[in-house]
């Protein structure tokens, strides 16, 4: 109960603090995300509408490979690298 709370609490606020005394800072004074620019935003946007595109495009391997990603140029350089790969060893084979 409470007396486990007050155990976790102080054990937590001292690891925080030992990782990062500003992250303690943080966890006590709080945090909000700097505020976007017009153009920042509109990139933002454009950039989860390339890949909401993208994703719902594609099969469940090419989504392993991709998933993680956060930018549509990461998933831009991923997917054609492993498909010309795949490819140009496919043609490798079909040329012996």
């Amino acid at each position: 109960g409470s007396s486990n709370y007050a155990y976790w609490k102080t054990r937590m606020r001292y690891f925080i603090m030992l990782v990062d005394e500003s992250a303690w800072e943080v966890v006590k004074e709080g945090w909000s995300r700097p505020e976007q620019t017009t153009n920042e935003r509109n990139a933002a946007q454009a950039n989860s509408k390339a890949l909401y595109a993208i994703f719902s495009r594609i099969d469940m391997e090419q989504f392993k490979m991709i998933s993680t990603c956060e930018t549509t140029k990461e998933v831009w350089t991923i997917l054609p690298n492993q498909h010309e790969k795949n490819s140009s060893v496919c043609q490798r084979n079909i040329d012996l």
